[in-house]
């Protein structure tokens, strides 16, 4: 199996949000869904305070449309597009689905300490 290049994003950055993400023992449509419902049990605060960091700027949802839009020198479609991304980026394209994600995590994430502070 060939492993997936970062294709759009920074590669350091890519490469740090994999890291982080691969310790999420979660699929990006599932966080991207426990992120739009604002649910405060599907993650841990410091699994929110990791996937904060990469919800993708302005830039990357721009350079990630684009590159999902565009046909391919072989004319890939969508799913073999996506399939070539590395996981950073998936995980971006799972979050460019949710509305006001950045908002919604901060939320999540005031929430969440909030309740552990009630908790201590």
């Amino acid at each position: 199996a060939k492993r997936n290049v970062v294709k759009v994003i920074d590669p350091k950055r890519a490469n740090n949000g994999g890291i982080i993400l691969a310790r999420l023992k979660m699929s990006y449509d599932e966080m991207a869904k426990a992120v739009d419902n604002i649910d405060e049990n599907a993650m841990s605060t410091e699994q929110m305070e990791g996937i904060i960091e990469y919800i993708p700027t302005v830039e990357e949802k721009k350079a990630l449309s684009n590159y999902m839009m565009t046909k391919g020198e072989e004319g890939e479609d969508t799913a073999s597009k996506f399939a070539a991304l590395c996981e950073c980026e998936k995980f971006m394209v799972a979050m460019m689905t949710v509305p006001y994600a950045r908002q919604k995590v901060r939320a999540l994430l005031f929430r969440l300490q909030f309740r552990n502070c009630i908790e201590d």
